[in-house]
């Protein structure tokens, strides 16, 4: 008589879907039909079909694009202020060089619509993830990220911003807080530098994100500066103002080291946009 346990192969498929790889691979391919869903004819009718036609979208960087022969450079055109012409490279689009340059390769590869289609698909996608992750990473509950993600890509903000689709990579700001908190686990100049990169990636994505990303990055700091002064209050019940404000000034003293190291790395990487406003702010 056999004496072998029954192949249980749910058992087997929930040990084979523990896979990081294979988490993500789904992820990505529900979040991919759910944005099929929101965009429809825009995805299998790409060149053709747009959800952000009408829009300052279709009539901005579009329109460059296609101005441009659809190039992966914006020079100068006549189709606009004939004969004079006019400059399809503005110093004011150094804030979102992070859009632009994708953008530009994606159309050249196909159409400046669909170009825009794929970037308004690459939001959707790029927050979706972004959220999954940072929830599956601090929970360990898939489902509560499968939430996370839906509602952080798809609100209807994100769906009213077709025409502003630089709005829609919300995602990078989700990364800000994701490095951060990845720093604070184990500090180290290496994940601070990560940091760094991506607030100032956020900076080169739309011209608002500049602003955006600094007050966030400044938050996050000044919640670190905080922390401490926080659990010491809570504690070890610290009363009175000259205790708490020696507390405050101890942890500053303690992460400012960070805090200076994160500002060089920052302004290194946006010399760009420094020389810009210097050279052109005038006329930006």
């Amino acid at each position: 008589m056999s004496t072998e346990r029954p192949v249980h192969y749910s058992q087997t498929l929930k040990k084979w879907y523990r896979q990081a790889w294979l988490q993500w691979v789904t992820a990505a391919l529900v979040f991919f039909f759910i944005s099929w869903f929101y965009m429809g004819s825009s995805i299998q009718s790409c060149s053709v079909n747009s959800v952000a036609f009408n829009s300052d979208t279709s009539g901005g960087n579009v329109w460059f694009q296609w101005a441009d022969g659809n190039g992966l450079n914006w020079t100068y055109t006549q189709k606009s202020n004939y004969p004079i012409g006019e400059s399809l490279n503005r110093p004011q689009f150094i804030t979102s060089e992070a859009f632009d340059v994708p953008y530009r390769l994606l159309s050249a590869l196909t159409s400046p619509i669909c170009g825009e289609n794929l970037m308004i698909l690459l939001a959707y996608m790029s927050t979706a993830l972004t959220m999954f992750g940072l929830i599956k990473w601090l929970l360990k509950k898939q489902a509560i990220a499968y939430f996370a993600g839906y509602a952080a890509a798809f609100v209807p903000y994100h769906q009213l911003n077709y025409g502003h689709t630089s709005y829609m990579f919300e995602g990078v700001f989700v990364a800000m807080i994701w490095t951060f908190l990845w720093f604070l686990e184990k500090k180290s100049y290496k994940r601070l530098s990560l940091f760094a990169f991506l607030t100032a990636f956020a900076m080169y994505m739309d011209g608002y994100f500049v602003l955006v990303a600094s007050l966030l990055a400044a938050s996050l700091f000044g919640a670190l500066f905080l922390r401490g002064t926080i659990v010491a209050i809570v504690k070890k019940g610290l009363v009175g103002v000259a205790l708490v404000y020696k507390k405050l000034l101890d942890n500053i003293k303690k992460y400012l080291r960070y805090l200076i190291v994160f500002g060089i790395i920052t302004v290194i990487l946006l010399v760009p946009i420094l020389v810009v406003n210097k050279v052109d702010g005038s006329i930006i």
